[in-house]
Formats: C-alpha cells, structure tokens, sequence
C-alpha cells in the first residue's frame, strides 16, 4: 500500500529483513513486498555470494571488492548485478565510484539518485541506498521533499527524511542507489550454472582466503571490525550455500552424487565458520578488544578452507555435469 507525505510517498507495509548481507537484506524486503518469493540459499547462491570471499578475508566483508560495482564499467557489472536477474530482479542503478575520475559528479550522482527513487517508489517499485546511517545497505521505503525514508541494520523501526544531497556523503564517497524490479528468473540449470562459473572464472579463488585469514587471527593482527564481522559475515555465506545446493539438488534432476558431495565439503566450511564467529561474536565490548590472537579459530579457518577447496573443486563438475 502507498500514502502520501509531505510532496512524497511512503510505501506501507515493508520492512528490512535484517541478515548479515545488507545488501540482500535490502533486496528480498523489495521482492517480498512485489511478492517475488525467493529463499535465502537461492537469493545467495544465485547471485554468487553464497561462495565468495573478500579477497583480504579481513575488515571488508563482500563491500570490499567490486561484487556490486557498475560505475566504472557499466557493460561489464559486478557479479551479484550481472547474476542478479537469473534469480527474478533487474537492479536500475545509479552509482558513482570515487575511484573513476572520468564520470559524473558527486551532486550529479545524488540528484540522478534522487530522481529514480522517487519515480520508482511512484510506481510502487522498493529501492536500496548505500550508507544512509551506517557503512550498510538500507531499504528506501519512502521519501518526502527533504529526502529518505529508510529502514536497515541500525534503524529496523524506520528513520528520515535523510536529506537526499547527503547520500554518501559521509562514507568514502561511493554513492549507490538501486531501484529493484523484478523479472522472470532464468532455468534453474542457468542459475546454478552461471553462478558457479561466476565464482570460479575470478581471478581470485575464495578458498585461498582461509590461510592469510587464519594467519592473521593467528599472530594478532586481524582487524577487530574483521575478526568479529567477517566471520559471522561468511558463515550466513557458507550456511546459505548448503541450503542453495540443497535446493538445487531438489530443482535439478541431474549430478544428485555432485551435489550431496559439495553439500558435504560446504557444511563443514559453514560449521566452522559459524564456532569461530560464536567465538568473536561482533558487539562492542568484543570489537573494543582489538586485534587479538586466537589460536584456536586461526585452526578452524584453515579446516574450513581444506573443505572448501574440495567443494569448490565439486563446484566445477556440477556446472559441467547440468550444462
């Protein structure tokens, strides 16, 4: 439902569906309000994060490499835009990356986000902003004549007006604004297929993460923010892509032995990852500690990543099997 407010609208009866990926928090709350139903292992897997890994394992989660980005490159977009159709959304985005000096401005990109936000709520249509309070995705469920209405990680009951000129000013200057439109999803074949060649055709394999990261909660020298998010961060990955496989399994009549073998290897990865985040869970007291050695989680992460390289490599066969 929609109502008017104060030279805007507000789109009624949605809501953040907080997770530790805010970004596809932010997308299934504007499926789910067109009512798109999509579970969260085929959200995940899907869009390829289910398998993914920052590239440092450390401070980042998945905002600290180029899954999302489209400025620079727009025929060539990030791997959860490229993907993200094949699961049932068409992102419309408007994006300004502070790295790019040949595009638009900041004032430009803001006013640009500005006008597809408020034609797209118009219409009905959920979008997501980057950093309206916090370095997370929020969903945008309204917008007056000052600016946003937004729900996410630090504001679940709803804030604004956040005035529209402020969009990503007061992060590192990315400034990213998506309106989510849904559309028919591909062949569950394609699905499964496209979002493991996506994952393995990067230059940088995930499962070669597990060791810097360990070595670094090893000696003491983890960032605080990435020792007590990123675990948590990647084992919501690594559960979601047991329920993808699982899921996948059941959809696609064919390599079920491919797909019980990689549910084995990514179960233990997701277990894993789930004790050593229960061991540095992310709250203030926890990140005030600092970089702390952890021996015992430093050993988890190299067991995870010995299962993931053998999942990974079960990866391969399946995409080869179901083409």
């Amino acid at each position: 439902m929609k109502k008017s407010i104060n030279g805007g609208v507000i789109l009624e009866r949605l809501t953040f569906n907080q997770k530790w990926v805010s970004y596809l928090s932010a997308v299934q709350s504007c499926l789910a309000y067109q009512k798109v139903e999509i579970s969260d292992g085929w959200l995940y897997g899907g869009t390829g994060l289910a398998f993914a890994i920052n590239t440092n394992a450390s401070g980042g989660g998945a905002i600290g490499w180029n899954w999302l980005c489209s400025a620079c490159d727009p025929e060539h977009p990030g791997m959860v835009l490229k993907l993200a159709p094949n699961v049932g959304f068409q992102p419309r985005v408007i994006e300004r990356c502070p790295q790019n000096k040949t595009e638009f401005k900041p004032e430009d990109a803001r006013a640009m986000a500005w006008a597809l936000v408020r034609e797209s709520l118009d219409n009905g249509i959920p979008c997501l902003g980057f950093h309206l309070d916090f370095t997370e995705f929020a969903l945008i469920y309204g917008y007056d004549k000052v600016g946003y209405y937004y729900s996410g990680p630090v504001s679940l009951e709803g804030a604004g007006p956040k005035p529209w000129q402020e969009l990503g000013a007061d992060n590192v200057g990315w400034i990213h604004a998506e309106s989510i439109v849904p559309c028919e999803p591909a062949s569950d074949e394609t699905v499964v297929r496209d979002a493991i060649n996506a994952v393995q055709d990067r230059e940088f394999l995930p499962y070669t993460a597990y060791d810097l990261w360990a070595e670094k909660l090893e000696n003491g020298t983890l960032h605080p923010f990435g020792r007590c998010h990123d675990s948590a961060y990647w084992a919501e990955c690594r559960t979601n892509a047991v329920d993808f496989l699982k899921e996948a399994k059941v959809r696609i009549d064919k390599a079920d032995a491919l797909f019980d073998e990689a549910i084995d290897h990514y179960s233990i990865v997701a277990e894993k990852l789930t004790i050593v985040s229960k061991r540095n869970p992310f709250t203030d007291e926890e990140v005030k500690k600092g970089s702390i050695a952890d021996t015992e989680s430093a050993e988890l992460l190299r067991e995870a990543g010995k299962a993931e390289k053998k999942g990974f490599d079960i990866l391969r066969k399946i995409a080869s099997a179901i083409s």
